[in-house]
C-alpha cells in the first residue's frame, strides 16, 4: 500500500502478469533513461558556465569530458563567432564605413563576377578573331593589278577596272584582299597600308 500523500513514482507498483526478467528489462530502461537524463542535465550546466568565459577559455575547455558531443560543437561554434566577431570589429575600425558596406555586399558577389569575367574573356576570343576574318566589301576607284597567292602557293595576278568589289580583311597581322577562286580556295593578297587610308 501507498503512503498517503506520497505520489507514486512509475514503476514502483507491480504490474499484473510481469514476470522476472521483464521487470528487470524495464527497471534497466528506467535507470538508462534517467542517467542519460543526468549526463544531459550535468553538461547543459557545463556549457552555460563555459560559455560565460572568455572565448581564449572556451577554447581551452572545449574537451571537457562532462559535455555531451552536441554541447561541445555549441562551445566551439561559439567561439568561432566570437572570433570573426572581433576580427570583423577590429576591419570595421581601420576601413571607413562606405568601403566596409561595400565588402559587405559585393563579398558574395566575387565569385559570380570572377567567372563571368572568365567566360567573357573566353568568348571573346573567337568572337574578335571571327570579327577580324570577316571581309569588308569595298570599290575599287581606280583600275589597279593586284597579286594574289593561291592556297598551292602559286601566284595569279587579277587586274581590277574601277567599280569592281575587292574584299578585304583586316587581320592579326595586316589587312590583305581576299577572292574566292573556284576549286582552288580562297586566295589573299597582302594591300599596301597606303591604299587602306
Amino acid at each position: 500500500m501507498k503512503a498517503p500523500g506520497r505520489p507514486s513514482k512509475p514503476g514502483s507498483q507491480r504490474r499484473s502478469g510481469e514476470t522476472g526478467p521483464q521487470k528487470a528489462i524495464r527497471a534497466a530502461r528506467e535507470q538508462a533513461t534517467a542517467s542519460e537524463r543526468a549526463v544531459q542535465n550535468l553538461s547543459a550546466r557545463k556549457l552555460a558556465t563555459l560559455l560565460k568565459l572568455p572565448p581564449s577559455e572556451r577554447l581551452r575547455r572545449q574537451d571537457d569530458p562532462d559535455l555531451t558531443p552536441s554541447d561541445r560543437a555549441k562551445l566551439q561554434d561559439s567561439v568561432i563567432g566570437a572570433l570573426r566577431l572581433k576580427r570583423a570589429d577590429e576591419w570595421s575600425d581601420k576601413a571607413p564605413g562606405w568601403l566596409w558596406r561595400a565588402w559587405g555586399r559585393s563579398r558574395h558577389r566575387a565569385p559570380t563576377a570572377l567567372k563571368l569575367i572568365a567566360v567573357s574573356v573566353l568568348a571573346a576570343v573567337p568572337a574578335l578573331t571571327a570579327w577580324r576574318n570577316t571581309g569588308h566589301s569595298l570599290l575599287a576607284l581606280e583600275p589597279m593589278t593586284v597579286e594574289f597567292r593561291l592556297p598551292a602557293g602559286d601566284k595569279r595576278t587579277a587586274l581590277l577596272s574601277r567599280g569592281d568589289r575587292i574584299t578585304i580583311v583586316r587581320g592579326w597581322f595586316g589587312s590583305y584582299a581576299r577572292a574566292w577562286i573556284p576549286a582552288e580556295g580562297y586566295a589573299y593578297a597582302p594591300l599596301n597600308p597606303l591604299i587602306m587610308l
